[in-house]
């Protein structure tokens, strides 16, 4: 029966190494989250705040790093439109940012750092993406449908192809930023201070691992002793 129970130790901790990948993210501007986006390795929420319209009230980000680039997941609480609250002027104009402190250092204008902008005078019109480093050198002019989608949710893929550099490592830390384009309030996320990378799920591929090795262990002593 210990054997048994052993075998099962090993049989759950393989699965909870395998249970950590994920579909690779399909940049529709839709998502169900599950697999499509719970390999992340950056996941950051914020509240509900009632000061701002709930299609430009940032629910949540996700970011995964993948061996072809990496994806970025904006939701808002409603779904959102990303158009000019000031009649499509110009001079004040919708746009999402999302940034990334690469070195940690405070600054966001370092040849490490980077910067996504997604903009949009008219609703779900003239749309335009760009991901630039922090001297503002643009790296990559995103392609709608392959890039970028504004849809139920914000959806960005960075493929490495174009940017070798553009996989966010442990130390890095950033927000992200909306701007309706007029005069009501603007949302951050997080509000104050920075998201940064998390432990999970890395650390459920080591649970899993380890529990793996251990029973294997356990087998082979056993094994040996009979």
């Amino acid at each position: 029966m210990k054997k048994f129970a052993w075998l099962a130790v090993l049989a759950m901790g393989l699965l909870a190494f395998a249970g950590t990948a994920s579909a690779v993210p399909v940049i529709d501007g839709a998502t169900t989250f599950t697999p499509e986006w719970d390999g992340f390795f950056i996941q950051a929420f914020d509240p509900n705040e009632g000061g701002i319209a709930d299609a430009y009230d940032i629910d949540q980000f996700r970011l995964i790093n993948d061996a072809s680039g990496v994806f970025m997941l904006l939701t808002t609480f409603s779904a959102p439109t990303l158009a000019d609250q000031d009649a499509g002027a110009t001079s004040n104009t919708a746009f999402v940012e999302i940034v990334f402190d690469s070195n940690a250092n405070g600054l966001f204008t370092d040849a490490v750092d980077r910067r996504l902008t997604h903009t949009a005078n008219t609703a779900g019109g003239a749309q335009a993406m760009t991901w630039k480093n922090g001297t503002g050198t643009t790296l990559l002019t995103g392609v709608e449908g392959t890039n970028f989608k504004l849809g139920s949710v914000y959806e960005y893929f960075i493929p490495l192809s174009s940017d070798p550099s553009a996989t966010v490592g442990a130390s890095a830390n950033g927000f992200a930023f909306l701007d309706n384009g007029g005069g009501d309030a603007d949302d951050r996320l997080p509000d104050v201070g920075f998201f940064r990378p998390i432990p999970e799920p890395g650390s459920m591929m080591l649970l899993g691992f380890g529990a793996a090795v251990a029973g294997l262990r356990r087998i082979r002593r056993k094994t040996v002793r009979s």
